[in-house]
């Protein structure tokens, strides 16, 4: 009953030392012990931990600085002190300790996603910079940059598509497990479908649940992806096609 009063005296006490954005504010926010208790309550250390890598590497694709991590867990904990003593009385001593050990635990967790994170983006723009610096058709390295971005994302599909503007299409010139015909065989005209939607928007989408949303036109792409992201590929500021991953 207590934390909702804890984690507004936290977000206050955070945004005066960071002035955070709202994103970067409310993702600390599901770090905190608060969040921790929801897991706990129901003895679901899986999903603790589940929670800890995904937030660890949202946070670090907001570039936070993990001493501003390391500087919100001690915060909360620190507020939480009082409640602790009225809470566990004669026990608040190996409450403390407990409280302690769970800020500690979750910052090294939640700084391993963070750091592997950042090895993998590092290791992934060598390898696409490898394949850009390579004497090799358009084809062949598009697809080599799918593969590499596919398999850092830990995703089970992907495809690029390059606009055509004689035709007003967008052609299929790489894909990663949608199946070897669908490489220039797949076209679909402009506005139509989710990548249709990414291009002339020109703006990043996300579809939660592939298998439901009907912007997601092809059957095989309904059929593997869970969900999907869509990036408009841009060449000095043209849009010239679209990434799903």
């Amino acid at each position: 009953p207590y934390f909702p009063d804890i984690t507004a005296r936290w977000r206050e006490q955070l945004t005066r030392e960071f002035a955070l954005d709202a994103r970067t504010l409310a993702t600390l926010e599901q770090l905190t012990i608060a969040s921790a208790c929801i897991h706990f309550k129901h003895a679901d250390f899986e999903g603790f931990f589940e929670m800890l890598n995904y937030f660890g590497t949202r946070l670090s694709k907001l570039q936070l600085d993990t001493r501003i991590l390391r500087r919100a867990l001690e915060i909360y904990e620190n507020l939480m002190h009082p409640y602790v003593s009225s809470l566990f009385g004669d026990r608040e001593t190996e409450a403390l300790a407990a409280l302690e050990m769970v800020s500690s635990f979750s910052f090294v967790i939640i700084s391993g996603a963070y750091f592997d994170t950042r090895t993998l983006e590092s290791s992934s723009l060598l390898k696409i910079l490898d394949v850009e610096l390579g004497d090799q058709p358009l084809e062949s390295m598009l697809q080599q940059v799918l593969e590499i971005l596919t398999s850092s994302f830990g995703a089970n599909v992907g495809a690029i598509l390059l606009h055509e503007p004689e035709a007003d299409l967008l052609r299929v010139e790489a894909a990663v497990g949608l199946g070897e015909g669908l490489r220039g065989e797949f076209s679909m005209q402009m506005g139509k479908g989710f990548a249709g939607h990414v291009f002339s928007t020109g703006e990043p989408d996300m579809i939660i649940d592939a298998n439901k949303d009907p912007r997601v036109i092809h059957p095989r792409l309904r059929e593997t992806a869970k969900a999907l992201w869509g990036m408009p590929l841009r060449h000095d500021g043209r849009p010239i096609g679209v990434m799903l991953i």
